[in-house]
């Protein structure tokens, strides 16, 4: 099983490991293996990172399913309101693996937990090529109430990664 690291933008968070799985896979057909995109969560902040998605990214290698655990804009201090920046880095991290080589595109799927679920949704119902399967864990569907219960330590994330209340947007 091997990781290899991906510049696909020309910021320095716009990568991501690719996990492809040892040869030969059980799952791997002429076009090649299934690969799932992986959304770490952690309130959109730039402080958690694609780490929290590695050990999935490597029991899915193992497993004979490739990895595709990408890192995208969030938000930090007096760098609010990103939202567009973590949204089009997200779509753009789903165009590139259709470009990765020996990845079965049409068994592409997407795996997001919390606010990795909620870009995962979006993703999903916004990318010109849907993904074969995607699977939203304990996604942050509710940006409303989600502001109103101060979802994160600071209680902010949804205002801070929005630039504003959610209502007001």
């Amino acid at each position: 099983m091997g990781v290899d690291r991906m510049q696909w933008g020309a910021e320095p968070w716009q990568f991501a490991d690719l996990h492809m799985p040892d040869d030969p896979s059980p799952f791997e057909n002429a076009a090649g293996v299934p690969c799932i995109m992986l959304i770490h969560g952690g309130f959109w902040k730039s402080a958690w990172t694609s780490e929290l998605m590695r050990p999935i990214g490597d029991d899915l290698a193992e497993a004979g399913i490739a990895a595709w655990n990408i890192e995208f804009k969030g938000w930090s201090e007096g760098d609010e309101g990103v939202w567009m920046d973590t949204l089009s880095d997200v779509m753009r991290a789903w165009g590139q693996l259709a470009l990765l080589p020996g990845i079965d595109v049409t068994r592409s799927m997407i795996l997001g937990h919390s606010a990795g679920g909620h870009l995962a949704l979006m993703l999903a119902a916004k990318a010109e090529r849907r993904p074969w399967l995607t699977i939203a864990q304990a996604p942050i569907t509710d940006l409303i109430g989600a502001d109103s219960a101060k979802l994160s330590d600071e209680g902010d994330a949804v205002r801070r990664w929005i630039g504003s209340a959610p209502n007001e947007s």
